[in-house]
């Protein structure tokens, strides 16, 4: 039997509302590791990840920046953002910050015209600044905890509650309008690449323990998001 699209967008936003409810009661930001049940399994991930970036992304994203020159980075990086603005609308839509929406909205129209599709970022010097807001925010504003601390393969840290919000992030993202799997796949290997070509090595920072010090930053980080405590790269 086949699945519509229409029939999976609606099963991944249930399974994605179904964790948030089970995430209902708050954790507390600074969790210690009895606070933090999944911590066995986190760590084997966070080891898997690091191998990956290691051997894969972080290799991918050296060639990148070595290979594609600066201004034509720059381009990429504003046609990734626009193209996830819609969400962001939706997102301040479903919290109630109409005002960012409208606003959002006109950044949007202004970048994927006179910015030729998000190639280029008017919309910044004409004053309207750029907002993210995800899922996970908006659950987080309406009041669902954080549950337990969740590291993902490849993805990295998370929350049982923005973990979930994932799937209706994608669910609602402009890649699943994208009918080709390989384009798809593509445009998603992309951004990764991209977003590892702009993050410097921490891994002096880390400490004694890696997991704990990016368990810490990553829960902090999002509570501030969160709250609109925190401003987007």
């Amino acid at each position: 039997m086949t699945m519509s699209r229409a029939t999976l967008q609606a099963s991944l936003i249930a399974i994605a509302l179904a964790m948030s409810a089970a995430a209902s009661e708050p954790s507390a930001d600074g969790a210690s590791e009895a606070e933090d049940p999944l911590a066995p399994l986190n760590r084997k991930v966070l080891a898997l990840n690091y191998v990956l970036d290691r051997a894969v992304l972080r290799p991918a994203s050296r060639v990148y920046r070595r290979v594609v020159p600066g201004f034509a980075r720059t381009g990429v990086r504003n046609v990734l953002n626009n193209v996830i603005e819609p969400r962001t609308v939706l997102n301040q839509c479903l919290q109630g910050k109409l005002g960012t929406a409208a606003a959002d909205a006109g950044r949007f129209i202004v970048n994927s015209t006179l910015g030729i599709g998000g190639l280029f970022d008017p919309a910044t010097a004409m004053g309207l600044e750029r907002h993210r807001e995800d899922f996970g925010q908006t659950l987080g504003r309406w009041g669902v905890g954080t549950g337990p601390y969740l590291v993902l393969p490849v993805i990295g840290p998370s929350t049982f509650r923005d973990g979930g919000a994932k799937l209706v992030d994608v669910a609602t993202g402009p890649l699943n309008a994208v009918d080709d799997d390989a384009v798809r796949f593509g445009i998603g290997a992309l951004d990764r690449v991209d977003a590892r070509s702009r993050q410097e090595d921490l891994s002096g920072q880390w400490g004694d323990d890696p997991y704990v010090y990016l368990r810490e930053l990553h829960l902090a980080r999002r509570a501030g998001e969160v709250d609109d405590d925190v401003q987007i790269e």
